[in-house]
């Protein structure tokens, strides 16, 4: 139907008003929809954040991960050396009087060409526990073949091997992937030996041993030696409290992330709600509590240099907490880690909110729960504005038809009068 009928009369734009009126309620209920979801938002923004800060909450939870200990040595150049798993601190003298070598030789035969046959058939190597076979076809058996072979083999573990250019030509060197005397390589033909596997000599504290590699991880438990030189160091281990001491600052930082989310929350999309100070209210409850030890001293979070400022934001106070290490580590350690400790509880708590099934949860499916229930009303009057407008276009058009037809027996009647005047 044209938007401007025979009348002249606007149809389409009587109507379109018209429904613009009717479609108020489903305007409305599309408002109530956004603002459902952007409490849904909400709740996804304050669940993540809950997820970050119960991350730092396991890590105090966690000793390994909160009773980080670091190793000392007096001369790196002589050794390194890294701690993991430790939980007492410890003094050692270290003496290196040998390093681990690995095992190498070289082909006594010089080839002039790195294309030059080695020999078509099977050649065997081993080096400590692994044994592997090599086989090459007439015409795909030069050096160079047979130093890709064993690289690419799949059943080589213990090998690598390479092709040197010397004064007088090209020869194959083998080198044993690890270092010590059980890793020595064995294979056919003549080789002659550039450097003997040897196990590495140290002596610590008085005792001699001899590890097959540089690397040292179970003659000190929870310590692992970096054998660089010849030489005597001191090696100390001890708590890392800068370690530490980032393990609390993230968790401050993840706590003060959430309370300014739930602060942003209470006053905006979740206003009302009572979700967010409850949350707030039930976590700040935690840094309150205090917790006893074996010893029936009873201590809280702010003994160990965690506290707040006037505006509610967490800190650490790094020089209370030093002081609480130096002095008691342990104590320390156990006041925040374990189930029962600090971190453990804290860990619970955030857990409760965010569980399936947990406050947060069940917010969430209340919520889509009203979404889905104002959808189904918009739904029911968007058939019912279907039919409203259909009425509204039947009933301007019949007006339109009646306008039209009384303006064509007007301009009739008219024209009727003016002929009889005219007479």
């Amino acid at each position: 139907m044209s938007s401007i009928s025979g009348s002249g009369l606007d149809v389409q734009g009587i109507v379109s008003q018209l429904m613009t009126i009717e479609r108020a309620p489903i305007r409305a209920i599309n408002s109530k929809i956004s603002d459902v979801e952007s409490k849904i938002s909400a709740i996804g923004t304050i669940t993540s954040q809950i997820s970050a800060l119960n991350d730092s909450a396991k890590k105090l939870k966690d000793i390994s991960e909160l009773g980080q200990f670091s190793a000392d040595s007096t001369d790196e150049d002589v050794l390194t050396a890294s701690a993991s798993g430790l939980e007492v601190t410890e003094n050692h003298s270290i003496q290196i009087e040998a390093l681990a070598t690995q095992h190498r030789i070289a082909s006594t035969t010089t080839y002039a060409e790195t294309t030059d046959s080695v020999g078509a058939g099977t050649h065997s190597f081993t080096s400590g526990d692994n044994t592997f076979e090599i086989t090459l076809a007439e015409g795909e058996a030069s050096l160079t073949d047979l130093s890709n072979a064993i690289n690419q083999s799949s059943e080589n573990t213990s090998i690598n091997a390479s092709i040197i250019h010397v004064d007088d030509g090209y020869r194959l060197v083998l080198s044993s992937r690890e270092s010590g005397s059980d890793n020595t390589i064995t294979t056919d033909g003549n080789w002659e030996q550039l450097s003997e596997a040897k196990n590495a000599t140290i002596n610590v504290d008085g005792l001699t041993i001899h590890p097959s590699s540089n690397t040292v991880s179970d003659v000190i438990p929870g310590v692992t030696l970096n054998l660089k030189s010849i030489g005597t160091v001191n090696l100390t281990t001890g708590a890392d409290t800068d370690k530490m001491t980032e393990t609390l600052q993230e968790f401050a930082t993840n706590y003060n992330s959430l309370q300014n989310t739930l602060e942003r929350t209470a006053s905006g999309d979740l206003k009302g709600e009572g979700l967010s100070l409850s949350i707030d209210t039930a976590l700040r409850g935690q840094f309150f509590q205090s917790i006893t030890d074996d010893e029936g001293n009873s201590k809280n979070v702010f003994d160990f240099g965690l506290t707040f400022d006037k505006d509610g934001k967490l800190s650490l106070n790094e020089t209370t907490f030093k002081s609480a290490v130096d002095s008691d580590l342990y104590g320390m350690l156990n006041f925040f880690s374990g189930d029962d400790g600090f971190g453990g509880k804290f860990s619970t708590a955030l857990t409760s909110f965010t569980e399936s099934g947990g406050t947060l949860d069940s917010r969430t499916d209340s919520y889509n729960g009203t979404i889905s229930r104002l959808e189904s009303r918009a739904d029911r009057l968007e058939t019912r504005m279907d039919k409203i407008n259909a009425r509204y276009l039947q009933t301007y058009s019949t007006l339109d038809a009646l306008v039209t037809q009384m303006n064509s027996t007007s301009s009739s009647i008219y024209d009727s009068l003016s002929s009889l005047g005219s007479d």
